[in-house]
């Protein structure tokens, strides 16, 4: 969270395939999304968490422009999912699946019949 965008080095992600981010972390966007370049960069995949429907709402332009132009893997319970399409799970993991590579749509233990 404390990094800028200028500690970030192209060096820092040698020797890794999956660059890891935590939705939380959107609140420094130019962070965020130079990581996602870095990684991009190294020919790592992009994995990102939405991490609460809220921060979802708050930073929802964000969150489009870094699920759209980087993220391979997504993951998102069924608030963060309806926060960010505005759709109910099924509908928005068929959305999301249009997104990135690979949606991980997590949901309760409720019975789904």
């Amino acid at each position: 969270m404390e990094l800028a965008a200028e500690d970030l080095k192209p060096m820092l992600f040698d020797g890794y395939d999956i660059l890891y981010l935590e939705g939380y972390l959107i609140n420094n966007f130019g962070s965020f999304e130079t990581s996602c370049k870095l990684a991009r960069g190294n020919n790592m995949l992009v994995a990102l968490d939405l991490a609460s429907y809220n921060v979802v709402e708050e930073n929802l332009g964000s969150f489009k422009k870094i699920v759209k132009g980087y993220v391979d893997i997504l993951f998102a319970n069924e608030q963060e999912s309806k926060a960010f399409t505005g759709l109910e799970p099924e509908k928005a993991l068929a959305v999301l699946s249009g997104m990135s590579q690979t949606v991980i749509l997590k949901a309760g233990a409720e019975d789904r019949g």
